[in-house]
């Protein structure tokens, strides 16, 4: 028969890292203690008792004390897994819909939770989370005016290579190979070669490589990329544009609007 993982979780948690010889007496009394997010009235010594002798059925509430009290998860506790510790539900799913590492995350609960205990004594612990939130707010409501949720620019990315801008063009795809009819090998067509279609010759002046099915190429300042998982998903990329998003100018110029917008959210709230 498996071990009791109630049980198991009380026994074991002083081998843990910080880990204490915890009681049932002594669990019961972290469970009433109101200013922990695990508080749970029901969970008495006796109750512990009979739930680690599986003499008494939990309710989802309790469930849920002991799953953050122990860091463990909902799957442990209902015997679906042998393993005990894992993330927190939620945590995963904030790195679900955020993208950020667990221990980003982390990082972030631990500055949050120091900058409210020490704001007196240290007033700038925090800063991080305040540019953090000043840059995503700004991008936000850029993107809310202009429809658009792909950010023009990111100060995280290449912010040490200031490329110049004006300059750059992708360059035109105008060489065309064909093989020839035993496919031993290939050559070139060139400007003022002779084409035979549907019985008419034609002289090539020029030429230009396009996407088949979006006509997308022939121009040297845009590029078209598409999803690999969706071929009709396509976007237009303009090449200085790219490149100027990542301009020194560029980054300072966007720097300055996020400041002012940090002002006059200060001023609406005077």
């Amino acid at each position: 028969m498996l071990e009791n993982p109630y049980k198991f979780l009380r026994v074991e948690f002083e081998f843990t890292e910080g880990g204490y010889l915890l009681t049932q007496e002594t669990l019961a009394n972290e469970f009433h203690d109101k200013e922990k997010p695990y508080y749970c009235d029901t969970l008495t010594h006796s109750a512990i008792r009979k739930i680690e002798t599986n003499k008494r059925n939990v309710s989802d509430f309790e469930m849920n004390a002991y799953r953050l009290r122990f860091n463990t998860t909902s799957d442990f506790l209902l015997g679906f897994t042998k393993v005990p510790y894992g993330k927190d539900e939620d945590m995963q799913m904030i790195e679900r819909i955020t993208g950020l590492s667990y221990n980003s995350i982390i990082m972030l609960k631990i500055l949050t939770s120091y900058r409210h205990k020490y704001k007196n004594f240290t007033p700038g612990l925090g800063a991080d989370i305040d540019a953090i939130n000043a840059l995503l707010e700004y991008e936000y409501e850029k993107a809310q005016k202009s429809k658009e949720y792909i950010p023009s620019w990111s100060i995280f990315h290449y912010i040490r290579q200031y490329l110049s801008s004006g300059v750059y063009e992708r360059e035109m795809q105008d060489r065309l190979r064909v093989w020839n009819d035993d496919e031993t090998s290939i050559f070139d067509i060139k400007e003022n070669d002779f084409l035979i279609q549907d019985g008419q010759k034609h002289i090539i002046k020029h030429m230009s490589a396009i996407n088949s099915k979006t006509g997308g190429g022939a121009n040297p300042k845009k590029m078209n990329v598409y999803n690999t998982q969706n071929p009709k998903e396509v976007y237009v990329v303009e090449v200085n544009k790219a490149f100027q998003s990542y301009s020194r100018d560029n980054i300072l110029d966007e720097l300055n609007k996020i400041k002012n917008y940090l002002e006059e959210k200060k001023k609406k709230r005077k």
